[in-house]
């Protein structure tokens, strides 16, 4: 069984070694960071509180993916009319 935990500053260098090229890192990010994915990129991303990163866990509580909750930054865009 899988279970989610919040993201830790000791998951990000597990996180970047995910990572193998740029395409990779523009498929799952987008934009938002840039090659070559660096600790500090996901440390600022984990310093916005506008979104939630997690880590997802596999049955020996070892960690198997991430994913970043957007809804608090998306609410925050719509209070200031941007869509």
């Amino acid at each position: 069984m899988l279970s989610v935990r919040r993201r830790t500053e000791v998951d990000l260098s597990t996180v970047v070694g995910w990572i193998p090229d740029a395409g990779a890192l523009y498929f799952f990010t987008g934009p938002r960071l840039v090659w070559p994915l660096t600790i500090e990129q996901l440390a600022a991303m984990d310093a916005d509180e506008s979104l939630t990163a997690w880590m997802v866990l596999d049955e020996r509580a070892q960690p198997v993916a991430t994913f970043v909750d957007v809804r608090e930054h998306q609410r925050r865009l719509k209070s200031r009319g941007i869509e």
